[in-house]
């Protein structure tokens, strides 16, 4: 679609393991799509985050800023430390591992996921950096327990998720995997950043078959 709108050039943040598209059903009819998909530089630069409360600064790729529209596509799925991924947190895919190492050890309290409410706090806070001008979920089948790597409980929801508001995107999404989007600590946190709203209730939500 983004070739179709005459894009010049479409890069990934984050380049996929070999073969990723391949691996898609549609692989064939978009062969030449895919071929044309450009690489990351994997070049990052330290970024001052000014209203960061948890993350000052944080490397981040340099085709986040180089390009005109930043397309935001998670997969909506568990995840063992945060409860939840979509959105918010795939933005920590434009950032190398020595920055999201961070995340996860940079209160200084012991284990990967020892301190839960920093990690949150820096994903709302690494999602300063820059706006999406598009988020599109996958949320057609993810893994709901034992998440992101399995295995575990599978289901299938069978919706593309798209919006321009990545906070009311993971509050719809967070409720698919039956949660309260209010018990998801990177919402309410993104959500006191000004970054978008969580209240399904007042959310213009159009719903689509096709």
């Amino acid at each position: 679609m983004c070739f179709d709108a005459e894009a010049k050039e479409v890069c990934w943040l984050k380049n996929p393991p070999d073969e990723y598209c391949e691996k898609s059903s549609v692989a064939s009819e978009l062969g030449e799509e895919i071929k044309k998909l450009k690489l990351s530089s994997e070049n990052y630069a330290i970024h001052k985050i000014q209203k960061g409360i948890a993350l000052k600064k944080a490397e981040i790729v340099n085709e986040l800023f180089e390009c005109d529209v930043f397309i935001n596509i998670p997969v909506s799925k568990h995840h063992e430390g945060t409860n939840f991924s979509c959105c918010l947190k795939n933005v920590m895919g434009a950032a190398p591992h020595s920055t999201n190492r961070f995340f996860h050890s940079g209160s200084g309290t012991p284990g990967w996921y020892g301190d839960i409410d920093h990690t949150n706090q820096c994903i709302a806070d690494v999602n300063l950096i820059r706006n999406p001008t598009l988020c599109v979920v996958d949320a057609t089948e993810f893994i709901s327990t034992n998440g992101p790597f399995g295995p575990g409980k599978i289901v299938r929801p069978q919706k593309v998720v798209a919006g321009t508001d990545p906070v009311l995107a993971d509050a719809y999404c967070s409720t698919l995997m039956g949660l309260d989007p209010g018990t998801v600590g990177m919402i309410g946190k993104a959500v006191k950043h000004g970054l978008g709203t969580a209240d399904l209730g007042k959310a213009n939500i159009l719903e689509t078959e096709v």
